[in-house]
């Protein structure tokens, strides 16, 4: 295994993690506080459930979506990735 490949299989194993924290830990354990936030407030529960239903729809039409294609489209998606990663 080269050095290249090493440093590749770090970063891959290092945006596991960080994606298994912030997706496996935070958002997607919205179901489980949905009794617990019906029952305190007193919600119903399609007004509970709005909110992990806006975080998914806003991840997609966020401000910042065109200006990331158009970094990707002009410096590609490997050296914005490392790029960002570094600053």
């Amino acid at each position: 295994m080269t050095q290249q490949e090493r440093q590749g299989w770090v970063l891959v194993g290092g945006l596991f993690v960080t994606l298994l924290l912030i997706f496996g830990s935070g958002y997607n354990t919205a179901p489980i506080f949905l009794p617990a936030l019906i029952k305190y407030f007193g919600w119903k529960r399609a007004e509970v459930s709005l909110l992990p239903s806006a975080v998914a729809a806003s991840a997609g039409v966020s401000p910042t979506s065109p200006v990331r294609g158009v970094e990707v489209s002009k410096v590609g998606h490997f050296s914005l990735k490392v790029g960002t990663t570094f600053r």
